[in-house]
């Protein structure tokens, strides 16, 4: 989690928080983000529409919404008197292959060895089930339609997880 404070306080760009943002907190894809509308983002009931739609498919072709973290919230009500057109990234074809280049700069600028986009969205998974939440609320929230899946490559094991497992064990001496 050091590493996601250390990018959103290192990006000095509003877009980039809540690029940033909506990864870590909403669990979004990159296209997911790319191609959002302003139309999708309810301020007042803090949702967000992802909606899958000719030209801009989510990866299961489904649409659902989210909840939407306050946080979250906030930086979309500080970006919105910048809007320019319906998306709230301006361009989402030339932002899709920007927004990696851009995250790749900026995590080197916070002195991460390594992170990605996808990344932000796995740790997403990995704190909500280990903060108690429903296996089936982060799939729903990380848009997957199957179990194996969300098990499989998006849930880690996070430290204190393994202290808790090995202290379970019986003392030896």
């Amino acid at each position: 989690m050091g590493e996601v404070v250390a990018l959103m306080n290192t990006a000095a760009d509003l877009r980039q928080k809540l690029v940033i943002s909506l990864a870590y907190y909403q669990g979004l894809r990159r296209s997911e983000i790319c191609w959002l509308r302003w139309q999708d983002v309810d301020l007042e009931d803090y949702c967000l529409s992802v909606t899958d739609r000719q030209g801009a498919r989510t990866k299961t072709r489904r649409s659902c919404t989210i909840a939407l973290r306050p946080e979250t919230a906030g930086l979309f009500a500080r970006l919105a008197p910048d809007r320019v057109n319906e998306y709230v990234f301006t361009n989402p074809r030339t932002f899709y292959w920007a927004v990696s280049v851009r995250f790749e700069k900026l995590v080197k600028e916070a002195g991460i060895d390594y992170c990605t986009l996808h990344d932000l969205r796995k740790t997403c998974n990995t704190l909500m089930l280990d903060a108690g939440a429903s296996r089936d609320a982060a799939m729903q929230v990380l848009g997957h339609t199957s179990a194996q899946v969300n098990e499989r490559y998006y849930t880690g094991v996070l430290m204190e997880q393994q202290r808790r497992a090995i202290n379970a064990l019986p003392s030896i001496g």
